[in-house]
């Protein structure tokens, strides 16, 4: 009887629940898709001097981004919630927490600051945190995405200086996750 409870068994492979590295891949698809558009936003913003500047178009792409931008942050708040109920293998956290981080930095030419974000993760063993701190960057990146968005919905341009940081925020967020992955790469060859 259980008490009441009701047990479910679930067959080995008879899921269609997606894994851990499903969700990772359609986050960076996402993240990858907004960058893109923002890589155009910025385009327009740069070339207004040349060009002049369409802020239809330019609306055009931070509706792109930012819809992009929120699918990333869906998924990735899924997968930060799947992470935290599944249990991390221990190879592989004895793999990061062995790994020569700072040989690696050093040969591959890595920015220092970003990738000792990621050697505190790693070495740690926090790969959930990992997904927190990507999950973080994306919030940061829509709010300055909409904060360009209000003045050009009212034919105004946005402020050089939101353009600046948005740019900045989406490199250190790219090479945040490249060099997460490179470290994966490298305890798996």
């Amino acid at each position: 009887n259980n008490n009441g409870n009701t047990v479910v068994i679930q067959e080995v492979g008879a899921s269609t629940e997606k894994t851990i590295e499903m969700y990772i891949a359609e986050g960076s698809g996402y993240y990858l898709g907004a960058a893109a558009s923002i890589n155009t936003i910025l385009q327009i913003y740069e070339g207004q001097d040349i060009n002049g500047i369409d802020l239809y178009r330019l609306n055009r792409f931070l509706d792109q981004a930012l819809l992009n931008t929120n699918k990333a942050i869906t998924t990735y708040a899924t997968l930060i919630r799947k992470a935290e109920i599944t249990p991390y293998n221990k190879e592989v956290l004895e793999k990061l927490a062995g790994f020569d981080y700072f040989t690696f930095m050093k040969e591959n030419r890595l920015n220092k600051e970003i990738f000792q974000q990621v050697e505190d993760y790693l070495k740690a063993g926090n790969i959930t945190g990992v997904f927190k701190h990507t999950y973080e960057s994306l919030l940061i990146i829509r709010g300055l995405l909409e904060s360009i968005k209000n003045p050009v919905v009212v034919n105004r341009l946005p402020t050089v200086d939101a353009m600046w940081q948005l740019n900045e925020r989406c490199l250190e967020t790219s090479c945040f996750g490249s060099y997460v992955a490179r470290v994966f790469y490298g305890i798996n060859s």
